[in-house]
């Protein structure tokens, strides 16, 4: 080994994948530059016993701009960040999920503290409490069981003693009253059942009802409580169920799983919610399949697509307008290929008769016609009206571009080439076409899952598109906003159902500056709206407990809320009048 191989393998020796949650949750294992593979095979060098992970899994390796990761089967559950990859470059920061074992990714150099190490677990105490939670329930269940183990024996132990002395003539069978059933027992577990399904730990309540069915099914209403708590565990199977395809972009199966969730659920609002959320999704990948249909002109599939929504949803104006430019451009093409001139293009009116010529054949008597009344040849226009007229053409061209027709754009620069402002026709077709290949890599790049590699291809082409028609936009420019925007809200949905709303703000904050107007972020900007007044009160209960907490508190608000907030300014006077005391 040469010594910059020496040196280089020192500084990469100190990259980890710290273990947060898994078999092995805590351990800190270290990344080689030679290469690192996980699976489920003995010969990989991290193996993870689980029915998620493939035998060859993943293989991590080293390039020149740091550590990349790889996805070595279409099998497995394996996410990055929350989603699904093929071949990603490691950050700092990076959660990598592998079945059911989470880790983050710690650089070379990197200093963390306990606290920062553990947060996307919610600190490692709750790391342990989930880890241990399978082995207390064990606990709880055994314990159950051995209780009614000795329950069993008494009643037999009983019954046998009442037997050995019953009296002659009598049946010798034991009323109900005579059962050895202690009722406050009965009552104790059967309150301890309610609590249970207040708290929705549907699983252990099943076992408590179950229990006092066995000993006395006709006790109060356990029977209902313990159908409750059945349809409820299955409830919040189905509703974890679909959350997971959602993040696998399964939107049909998803929607199909939650949609089996009753009414009489306490879970059936968040499922109408996510159904809603599921419908607006498919929505969106349809119309953008009938956009990229007519971007190939592929005009029967894009009309096909439209019509399909407008079957369910026949008030959606970008449906209506897919199938009017693909009938329009379908029936160009077919007109221009035939050399029949289009029904769409405006004919000339015929001359009125009075016009015609009705003179007499040339040579007749009564031909008077003189050098004066023949036709006089067009005299050639000036050099300023040809450059006047390829001016017009890249004129046209650029309105069509900003109307979505990238191709009859191209056909009017292709005629203004052919005048003297050939230079700028060229050069300008050559941005416009950049452009379009730009913003159809893009759109691959999302429905691939490729979220990143979209996210900075959507921004180039956006500079692109300003460096040809300025901040006016038009239609390309518009999709690519509302396709960046939707990915900027999915991290930053992403972000606040585990609890993180400043990650929120900052991911729908880049959102609202490239689309202001779209709905889905201005739903989410509700939710840190209620989130931040919850945080605010937190921090006012906390004030005359703990100061610093609660000005910690005040501080979150700052971060979410916008400066011209009602409650942004509550948190700043009151940081303001704590930091002003001695």
């Amino acid at each position: 080994m040469t010594m910059q191989e020496e040196e280089r393998s020192g500084d990469i020796g100190r990259a980890l994948l710290f273990e947060l949650r898994g078999g092995r949750q805590g351990t800190a294992h270290s990344l080689p530059w030679t290469g690192f593979r996980i699976g489920s095979n003995e010969d990989n060098d991290l193996v993870l016993k689980d029915r998620d992970v493939q035998p060859q899994q993943l293989e991590i390796s080293f390039v020149e701009d740091g550590f990349v990761v790889k996805n070595l089967s279409d099998e497995g559950s394996v996410f990055l960040n929350g989603e699904p990859f093929e071949e990603a470059a490691l950050h700092k920061g990076d959660i990598l999920t592998v079945g059911e074992s989470m880790f983050r990714y710690v650089e070379p150099g990197e200093t963390l503290s306990q606290e920062e190490l553990w947060r996307p677990v919610g600190g490692k105490q709750r790391a342990a409490d989930t880890k241990t939670m399978p082995l207390r329930r064990i606990s709880f269940l055994a314990m159950l069981s051995l209780v009614a183990v000795v329950a069993v024996l008494f009643i037999l132990f009983t019954q046998g003693t009442r037997e050995d002395h019953v009296q002659p003539g009598t049946s010798g069978k034991l009323t109900d009253l005579e059962k050895p059933v202690d009722r406050e027992e009965i009552k104790v577990e059967y309150e301890n059942g309610k609590d249970l399904l207040a708290a929705r730990r549907w699983d252990e309540a099943i076992l408590v009802f179950e229990g006092i069915r066995k000993q006395m099914p006709n006790f109060m209403d356990v029977e209902d409580l313990y159908q409750e708590a059945q349809w409820e565990s299955e409830a919040v199977d189905l509703l974890d169920q679909g959350k997971g395809l959602i993040l696998e972009n399964q939107f049909a199966e998803a929607k199909a799983r939650i949609e089996r969730i009753p009414k009489k659920s306490v879970y059936y609002r968040e499922a109408e919610r996510l159904t809603r959320e599921i419908e607006d999704r498919i929505l969106e990948q349809r119309l953008q399949a009938a956009h990229s249909a007519l971007a190939r002109k592929d005009w029967s599939s894009a009309k096909r697509e439209a019509e399909g929504i407008l079957a369910k949803y026949p008030n959606n104006k970008d449906a209506r307008r897919v199938v009017l430019e693909a009938r329009l451009l379908q029936r160009q093409v077919a007109d221009k290929g035939s050399g029949v001139r289009s029904a769409w293009t405006p004919r000339r009116p015929a001359a009125p008769e009075h016009v015609l010529d009705t003179r007499p054949p040339v040579g007749s008597r009564t031909d008077k016609r003189s050098s004066a009344s023949l036709p006089k040849r067009r005299k050639p226009l000036p050099s300023g009206s040809r450059k006047a007229g390829a001016a017009s053409y890249i004129d046209k061209a650029i309105a069509r571009y900003r109307q979505g027709h990238s191709d009859q754009s191209l056909a009017f620069l292709e005629r203004a080439s052919k005048g003297k402002s050939a230079d700028r026709a060229r050069a300008l077709a050559a941005d416009l076409q950049s452009a379009v290949t730009c913003f159809q890599q893009a759109s691959t790049l999302q429905q691939q899952g490729r979220l990143t590699e979209a996210v900075d291809m959507w921004k180039k082409f956006l500079e692109k598109d300003r460096s040809l028609v300025g901040d006016r936009g038009g239609v390309y420019f518009r999709r690519a906003s509302a396709s960046l925007a939707k990915i900027y809200f999915d991290r930053g949905r992403r972000e606040f159902e585990r609890g993180n709303p400043i990650g929120a703000a900052l991911f729908w904050k880049m959102g609202r500056q490239i689309d202001p107007k779209n709905r889905d972020l201005k739903r989410g900007f509700v939710q840190l709206d209620e989130a931040a007044r919850k945080i605010y009160r937190e921090g006012y209960s906390l004030q005359e407990i703990n100061i610093d907490e609660a000005i910690e508190k005040w501080n979150e608000v700052l971060m979410i809320l916008p400066p011209d907030h009602a409650y942004y300014r509550k948190a700043k006077r009151r940081i303001d009048r704590y930091a002003e005391r001695p």
